[in-house]
């Protein structure tokens, strides 16, 4: 495995969930991925390409393989513009509330399967 150049994250109270974005860089590529975690049940998911979020981000498009997984894998400019722009994002308001309706609309459809056992 290789050894990540540079990560960064930052976390997000969303009352019943915990939100954290994650950048992992290399020389020239990088990861992009943001989790969702249910405070009450541990169940999680990443989020990424949850189609609330996921539009939000500029040079999004459902057609490209990388961006159809939980976490984008690109070149490492484009993973720090998009980590840049979830400070942005996360920063509004209106989209937070609009956010946190698509949080539940895709727990309550049952994509959370993952149980986070660290925390319990």
């Amino acid at each position: 495995m290789r050894q990540a150049r540079k990560m960064s994250s930052f976390k997000l109270d969303f009352g019943q969930y915990e939100v954290e974005v994650k950048m992992k860089l290399w020389l020239k590529d990088g990861i992009f991925l943001v989790k969702a975690t249910d405070k009450i049940s541990k169940r999680y998911s990443y989020i990424t390409n949850m189609n609330g979020l996921a539009s939000q981000f500029s040079g999004y498009d459902t057609e490209k393989p990388t961006m159809q997984d939980s976490s984008w894998e690109y070149n490492a400019t484009k993973v720090k513009s998009w980590y840049a722009e979830a400070k942005m994002i996360f920063s509004n308001k209106q989209f937070q509330e609009y956010f946190l309706r698509c949080l539940n609309d895709d727990r309550c459809a049952g994509e959370w399967e993952n149980v986070d056992r660290e925390t319990e």
